[in-house]
């Protein structure tokens, strides 16, 4: 880690599992994740979160779900314990309570998320 940026998935579950904000440790993550780093940075199987945290469990299968969109973009086999069946919530976790918004992201949430049973944004990846 470099000036408090995680620069694997393995890193920022360390973090989260240490009390940051997940959304901080995995968007401060991507933003400064490097395409030719990409390889490193999802090579090493992050923790297992669930029993951990709060919702460890879903950052198990979104941790899953970056790391296969990481490889997937850089034409890489996603890592073997992106796999592992800690890795799929075996149920969809809607982020809304209004059942419109729900369906709209459930149809637009890309594949290697949804097929975790993680509902988001078609631009989940992006950062600003």
């Amino acid at each position: 880690m470099k000036a408090g940026i995680c620069e694997s998935l393995h890193e920022v579950a360390k973090v989260v599992a240490a009390g940051e904000a997940s959304s901080l440790a995995l968007g401060n993550f991507l933003a400064f994740l490097k395409p030719e780093a990409t390889p490193e940075a999802i090579r090493e199987i992050p923790a297992i979160l669930a029993g951990q945290r709060p919702n460890g469990d879903l950052m198990d299968a979104y941790l899953a779900a970056v790391a296969e969109t990481l490889a997937l973009r850089q034409g890489l086999q996603p890592p073997a314990w992106t796999e592992g069946p800690a890795r799929f919530l075996g149920h969809f976790h809607f982020p809304s309570r209004s059942k419109r918004l729900n369906d709209l992201l459930l149809q637009e949430t890309p594949e290697p998320f949804r097929r975790r049973g993680v509902v988001v944004s078609s631009n989940v990846m992006d950062v600003a």
